[in-house]
Protein backbone atom coordinates (compact mmCIF):
# COMPACT_ATOMS: atom_id res chain seq x y z
CA UNK A 1 0.00 0.00 0.00
CA UNK A 2 1.25 3.77 -0.61
CA UNK A 3 0.17 6.79 0.69
CA UNK A 4 -0.07 10.30 -0.52
CA UNK A 5 1.02 12.94 1.86
CA UNK A 6 -0.75 16.37 1.25
CA UNK A 7 0.01 20.20 2.40
CA UNK A 8 -3.14 21.41 4.54
CA UNK A 9 -3.40 24.25 2.55
CA UNK A 10 -3.65 21.74 -0.79
CA UNK A 11 -6.12 19.47 1.51
CA UNK A 12 -8.65 22.27 2.09
CA UNK A 13 -9.01 22.48 -1.27
CA UNK A 14 -10.35 18.68 -1.24
CA UNK A 15 -13.97 18.38 -1.93
CA UNK A 16 -13.92 14.36 -0.76
CA UNK A 17 -12.34 15.00 3.23
CA UNK A 18 -13.07 13.21 5.69
CA UNK A 19 -15.22 14.68 9.05
CA UNK A 20 -11.14 14.43 10.90
CA UNK A 21 -9.24 16.35 8.17
CA UNK A 22 -12.10 19.22 8.11
CA UNK A 23 -11.82 19.42 11.63
CA UNK A 24 -7.77 19.45 11.22
CA UNK A 25 -8.45 22.18 8.40
CA UNK A 26 -10.79 24.23 10.59
CA UNK A 27 -8.09 24.17 13.06
CA UNK A 28 -4.80 24.99 11.51
CA UNK A 29 -6.27 27.26 8.20
CA UNK A 30 -4.13 27.09 5.28
CA UNK A 31 -0.40 26.43 6.12
CA UNK A 32 2.30 24.30 4.83
CA UNK A 33 2.24 21.45 7.11
CA UNK A 34 1.37 17.91 6.18
CA UNK A 35 -1.63 15.83 7.64
CA UNK A 36 -0.81 11.98 8.06
CA UNK A 37 -3.25 9.91 10.42
CA UNK A 38 -5.39 12.88 11.46
CA UNK A 39 -2.34 14.49 12.44
CA UNK A 40 -0.50 17.77 11.81
CA UNK A 41 3.27 16.94 11.23
CA UNK A 42 5.23 19.42 13.01
CA UNK A 43 8.83 17.79 12.08
CA UNK A 44 9.84 15.05 9.46
CA UNK A 45 12.83 12.20 10.40
CA UNK A 46 14.26 10.39 7.75
CA UNK A 47 15.64 6.97 9.53
CA UNK A 48 17.21 3.88 8.62
CA UNK A 49 19.42 0.53 10.76
CA UNK A 50 17.39 2.16 14.16
CA UNK A 51 19.33 5.55 13.33
CA UNK A 52 17.83 9.03 12.58
CA UNK A 53 19.60 10.56 9.62
CA UNK A 54 18.16 13.41 8.88
CA UNK A 55 15.62 15.73 10.55
CA UNK A 56 13.55 18.29 8.81
CA UNK A 57 12.90 21.90 10.59
CA UNK A 58 9.39 21.60 9.89
CA UNK A 59 6.56 19.77 9.09
CA UNK A 60 7.25 19.65 5.39
CA UNK A 61 9.94 18.93 2.45
CA UNK A 62 11.23 21.90 0.72
CA UNK A 63 13.63 20.77 -2.56
CA UNK A 64 14.96 21.87 -5.83
CA UNK A 65 15.86 19.60 -8.97
CA UNK A 66 18.17 22.28 -10.35
CA UNK A 67 20.36 23.73 -7.50
CA UNK A 68 21.75 22.52 -3.81
CA UNK A 69 19.17 23.84 -1.46
CA UNK A 70 15.25 23.66 -1.61
CA UNK A 71 13.68 26.82 -3.02
CA UNK A 72 10.23 25.08 -3.65
CA UNK A 73 7.58 23.36 -1.54
CA UNK A 74 6.76 20.01 -2.02
CA UNK A 75 2.37 20.15 -2.05
CA UNK A 76 2.37 16.33 -2.00
CA UNK A 77 4.97 13.43 -1.60
CA UNK A 78 4.11 9.25 -1.89
CA UNK A 79 5.64 7.07 0.52
CA UNK A 80 4.55 3.06 1.60
CA UNK A 81 2.09 2.99 4.06
CA UNK A 82 2.78 5.46 7.19
CA UNK A 83 1.07 3.51 9.90
CA UNK A 84 0.35 5.02 13.49
CA UNK A 85 2.78 4.28 16.34
CA UNK A 86 1.97 4.06 20.72
CA UNK A 87 5.89 4.15 21.16
CA UNK A 88 8.74 5.01 19.01
CA UNK A 89 11.08 2.23 17.88
CA UNK A 90 13.38 3.36 15.20
CA UNK A 91 13.82 -0.67 14.46
CA UNK A 92 10.96 -1.07 12.33
CA UNK A 93 11.87 -0.84 8.61
CA UNK A 94 8.50 1.14 7.48
CA UNK A 95 6.90 4.54 7.95
CA UNK A 96 5.02 5.81 10.62
CA UNK A 97 4.06 8.60 12.95
CA UNK A 98 4.87 9.35 16.25
CA UNK A 99 2.98 11.94 18.46
CA UNK A 100 2.92 15.05 15.43
CA UNK A 101 6.05 14.01 13.90
CA UNK A 102 6.64 11.48 10.75
CA UNK A 103 9.01 9.22 10.14
CA UNK A 104 10.04 8.17 6.80
CA UNK A 105 12.34 4.84 6.71
CA UNK A 106 15.31 4.84 3.43
CA UNK A 107 14.49 1.85 2.36
CA UNK A 108 16.31 2.74 -0.58
CA UNK A 109 13.26 2.29 -3.14
CA UNK A 110 10.18 4.43 -2.28
CA UNK A 111 13.09 6.36 -0.62
CA UNK A 112 16.57 6.73 -1.69
CA UNK A 113 19.31 9.26 -0.95
CA UNK A 114 22.54 9.52 -3.15
CA UNK A 115 24.83 11.80 -1.26
CA UNK A 116 25.07 14.36 1.83
CA UNK A 117 27.17 17.48 2.20
CA UNK A 118 27.37 20.35 3.88
CA UNK A 119 27.40 23.87 1.64
CA UNK A 120 28.00 27.43 2.97
CA UNK A 121 24.71 28.67 3.03
CA UNK A 122 25.79 32.96 4.08
CA UNK A 123 28.51 34.55 5.71
CA UNK A 124 29.02 38.38 6.89
CA UNK A 125 31.76 39.78 8.90
CA UNK A 126 31.31 37.59 12.30
CA UNK A 127 30.04 34.12 11.02
CA UNK A 128 29.62 31.58 8.34
CA UNK A 129 26.42 29.83 8.10
CA UNK A 130 26.04 26.44 7.00
CA UNK A 131 23.46 23.77 5.78
CA UNK A 132 23.01 20.24 5.24
CA UNK A 133 21.69 18.83 1.96
CA UNK A 134 20.35 15.36 0.78
CA UNK A 135 20.18 14.47 -3.12
CA UNK A 136 17.55 12.66 -2.56
CA UNK A 137 14.44 10.39 -4.68
CA UNK A 138 11.29 10.06 -4.05
CA UNK A 139 7.63 10.58 -5.65
CA UNK A 140 6.50 13.98 -5.07
CA UNK A 141 5.32 17.30 -7.04
CA UNK A 142 5.65 20.75 -6.23
CA UNK A 143 3.48 23.20 -4.58
CA UNK A 144 3.69 25.62 -7.26
CA UNK A 145 5.17 26.24 -10.55
CA UNK A 146 4.91 23.83 -13.71
CA UNK A 147 6.12 20.75 -11.96
CA UNK A 148 3.17 20.08 -10.04
CA UNK A 149 2.51 16.17 -11.34
CA UNK A 150 3.47 13.71 -8.76
CA UNK A 151 6.19 11.68 -10.34
CA UNK A 152 9.45 9.77 -9.36
CA UNK A 153 12.28 12.73 -9.22
CA UNK A 154 15.54 13.18 -7.55
CA UNK A 155 15.22 16.83 -5.65
CA UNK A 156 18.10 18.35 -3.73
CA UNK A 157 16.88 19.21 0.02
CA UNK A 158 18.13 20.87 3.12
CA UNK A 159 17.56 18.98 6.28
CA UNK A 160 18.92 19.63 9.82
CA UNK A 161 19.18 22.81 11.60
CA UNK A 162 21.48 25.35 10.19
CA UNK A 163 25.10 25.67 11.84
CA UNK A 164 26.96 28.89 12.52
CA UNK A 165 30.86 29.10 12.50
CA UNK A 166 31.59 32.15 14.07
CA UNK A 167 34.74 33.82 12.74
CA UNK A 168 37.61 35.40 15.04
CA UNK A 169 35.71 38.93 14.99
CA UNK A 170 32.43 37.06 16.06
CA UNK A 171 34.57 35.14 18.36
CA UNK A 172 35.71 38.70 19.83
CA UNK A 173 32.42 40.35 19.78
CA UNK A 174 30.82 36.94 21.81
CA UNK A 175 33.30 37.54 24.51
CA UNK A 176 32.93 41.22 24.99
CA UNK A 177 29.13 40.60 25.22
CA UNK A 178 29.63 37.83 28.14
CA UNK A 179 32.23 40.17 29.67
CA UNK A 180 29.35 43.07 29.50
CA UNK A 181 26.57 40.93 30.88
CA UNK A 182 28.77 39.72 34.08
CA UNK A 183 28.76 43.89 34.45
CA UNK A 184 24.91 44.01 33.94
CA UNK A 185 25.33 45.44 30.74
CA UNK A 186 22.70 43.86 28.34
CA UNK A 187 25.06 44.11 24.78
CA UNK A 188 24.54 41.26 22.28
CA UNK A 189 27.67 39.89 19.95
CA UNK A 190 25.12 41.88 17.39
CA UNK A 191 25.90 44.82 19.26
CA UNK A 192 29.00 45.00 20.05
CA UNK A 193 30.27 43.96 16.66
CA UNK A 194 27.82 47.45 15.45
CA UNK A 195 29.67 49.14 17.90
CA UNK A 196 32.84 47.91 16.82
CA UNK A 197 31.79 48.79 13.16
CA UNK A 198 31.05 52.75 14.21
CA UNK A 199 34.08 52.71 16.38
CA UNK A 200 36.36 52.03 12.89
CA UNK A 201 34.25 54.25 10.39
CA UNK A 202 34.67 57.15 13.07
CA UNK A 203 38.73 56.57 13.60
CA UNK A 204 39.06 56.55 9.76
CA UNK A 205 37.09 60.18 9.33
CA UNK A 206 33.83 58.34 7.03
CA UNK A 207 31.49 59.84 10.48
CA UNK A 208 31.51 63.17 11.86
CA UNK A 209 30.29 62.13 15.71
CA UNK A 210 29.78 66.18 16.28
CA UNK A 211 26.59 66.18 13.98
Amino acid sequence: MHAIIIMLDKLRKDKHMTTAQKEIVKSYGCTNYYVVNNKKIEHIHFFKDGEILYTTRAGWLEASSKREYGSGQLGQIEVSEVKKAIKLNLNKKENFTFKNDLYLFIDDNSIKVYDTKRVLNYQNATSKNYMDIIKIELTASYKYGDNTELKNQVFYMPVGFQITELKEHGKVCKAISEDMRALHIDLSAYDIETILKFYDMTKKGNVDIKK
